[in-house]
Parts: structure tokens; C-alpha cells; sequence
């Protein structure tokens, strides 16, 4: 870690992980500068696991003065292990996640604090995720499907989410002496290079609910993300929907992936749905521009992917 700037013991520590995202990066610390919390009670970690090594020592050595900010480089590849390591390095109580292409608001901080403060159970907490399109938003994304695009939003009041609900990994804070205790974000998951592996947060809110903490929205935590270019088409957000099924099989929990019955009843909609030149294999992979038949596509991917991972045994054989 930077000697330089040894972290504080301050009420709440930001941790952003970076890896090869130079230009989005200046934003999302610009943003963590501007906090309605006092500069004193928090304090910013970065942790860079960047492979662009001639990038990150360009990078540093014009912004270091710029931003105020502990740094840490990190080798070890992984979302997940960025994450830990920045964990064992603050001693804050309070440890808050935002992605290197995100823009917090102002009271991101204050909010954050404020529920940990007023609610002892809560060992989780986050807020809204806007999104920030490159263009219009795309008019075949099914407001089913818009989680896919890290877009959260649970209403306008402070509450402890349902079983079925979840914070995203842009805008989330934690107990630091709750996560040490339940052992940390799982390294094989969350996102490492190319592999949209994910479920980390999930994963980590579920142990520490058999823990006895709660997870908690506040609305007025919020956080802007940036939905990159290449990412604003049907095939990502089918290759997205793909890693989902693997990232929920390796949770192992209860319900994570849905019941074969139930894959096979969404492959059926699926076929007497779709037009003739989609009721193939090569239909699950061709582009669509309505949303309603893009989601369908996506559920029918989701079911196959699930049957191929569990138990894809032909429906009629198991009847019989």
C-alpha cells in the first residue's frame, strides 16, 4: 500500500477495484472527493489490479496528488480477491464497494453511515444503481432484464430486502468485522478478466444472514454506472444471462436455479411462441429488436443453460 497515505481510522472506508479502466477511473474518485460526509470520517482505497503496468504508473504518476486516496496494487487477479484485499487493509468499521465506472452522489457516504448507525442488525446495506447509457436506452431491453445492466431500485423508503432481492456490487457497504466473520467475498466468484461470473454480494449477504444481520436499501444512496458501448446489444446481455445460470449454480444454495420442470415449461412457451426460424438451437442466438421476444429468448437460455448444468434428463423418460 501507498506509505504515504496509511489509511485512518475513520468511520467508513470507500474501496473502489480497478483493472485496466484508466479513463472511467478519475470520475468515480472525483465523485467519492465531493462527499456531504466530513472528509475526516472517511477515507478512500483503491485497489489496482491493473495488467496494463505501463498504464497504472502513467495513471499514478499524474493523478496521485490529485486525488486523495490510499492505493494498493494487487497481482492477484478477481472482482472477489480485490475486494478481500482491500477488507484486511482498513481498520474503518465500515466498509463501502463502488465500481471504477460508477459516480456516487454526494451523500452516498452520509446515507450509508447513517443507516449503519440507526440500525443495529443491518451488516448490509446499498442504494439505487442508475444506469448512464452511451445513447438512448436500447427499446428491446424488458424491464424483467434490466438487473442484467446492474439497474437497481426498490422503492422510495428505507427497508430490509426480501430473500428474492438484492443490492448490486456498485453500491454496496458492509460490517467489516461481520464480513471478516463470515469469511470474506467467495474468490470464485464475481467478476475475473472476460468471465461474467457473479453472485459475490449475494453469496456474502446470505452468510451473513445466518449470522443474524439484515441488508438494507436506502433510496437516498445512490449511485450512477456507466453501461459501456459494447455492451448495449441482444448477444452481451445473452452471454450475460448465460454466466447468471453458472454463477447461481455455484452458490449452492436453495432456490438458487429453477426447478427442471420448470425449465421445461419455459423451452415449450418458448417454441410455440417464437416464429419457425427461431424454434432451434440457432433461434437462441439470433438478434431480436422487441423486447418482449428478447426476454423470452433469454428465459429459454436460462432454462437450457440450467438443464445442461443439472438435470437435463428427457422430461417423458422421467415421467416414466
Amino acid at each position: 500500500m501507498d506509505a504515504a497515505h496509511p489509511l485512518a481510522d475513520k468511520a467508513i472506508c470507500a474501496i473502489v477495484c480497478t483493472q485496466n479502466r484508466y479513463d472511467v477511473l478519475p470520475d468515480a474518485l472525483a465523485s467519492l472527493m465531493e462527499q456531504t460526509l466530513p472528509r475526516a470520517e472517511y477515507d478512500v482505497l483503491v485497489v489496482d489490479n491493473s495488467t496494463d503496468l505501463k498504464g497504472r504508473k502513467s495513471f499514478w504518476q499524474r493523478h496521485r496528488k490529485r486525488f486523495d486516496a490510499a492505493v494498493e496494487f494487487a497481482p492477484t487477479p478477481g472482482l472477489s480477491a480485490a475486494r478481500n484485499r482491500g477488507i484486511h487493509i482498513t481498520e474503518a468499521p465500515l466498509v463501502a464497494f463502488c465500481d471504477d465506472d460508477a459516480v456516487v452522489s454526494s451523500g452516498w457516504l452520509e446515507a450509508l453511515v447513517g443507516v449503519f448507525r440507526a440500525e443495529p442488525k443491518a451488516g448490509v446495506a446499498g442504494g439505487p444503481v442508475i444506469p448512464i447509457w452511451p445513447g438512448s436506452p436500447p427499446a428491446w431491453l424488458h424491464p424483467w432484464l434490466s438487473g442484467f445492466f446492474t439497474v437497481v431500485d426498490h422503492g422510495d423508503r428505507r427497508r430490509t430486502l426480501a430473500k428474492n432481492e438484492w443490492l448490486a456490487g456498485t453500491n454496496v457497504a458492509f460490517r467489516r468485522d461481520a464480513v471478516l466473520q463470515a469469511g470474506g467475498f467467495d474468490e470464485n466468484l464475481g467478476r475475473r478478466s472476460s468471465l461474467l461470473l457473479s453472485n459475490e454480494e449475494i453469496a456474502l449477504a446470505r452468510r451473513l444472514a445466518e449470522l443474524g444481520y439484515d441488508t438494507f436499501y436506502e433510496p437516498s444512496a445512490a449511485v450512477h454506472h456507466k453501461v459501456h458501448a459494447d455492451r448495449v446489444n441482444p448477444a452481451w446481455l445473452r452471454r450475460r444471462v448465460a454466466w447468471q445460470v453458472i454463477s447461481d449454480a455455484l452458490v449452492h444454495a436453495p432456490n438458487a436455479l429453477p426447478e427442471p420442470d420448470q425449465c421445461w415449461r419455459k423451452i415449450s412457451d418458448y417454441m410455440l411462441r417464437m416464429p419457425p426460424e427461431m424454434r432451434t438451437m440457432r433461434g437462441l442466438l439470433l438478434d431480436v429488436d422487441d423486447a418482449a421476444t428478447l426476454q423470452r429468448q433469454c428465459d429459454a437460455i436460462t432454462a437450457f443453460m440450467t438443464l445442461l448444468m443439472t438435470d437435463g434428463k428427457d422430461p417423458e423418460a422421467r415421467i416414466k
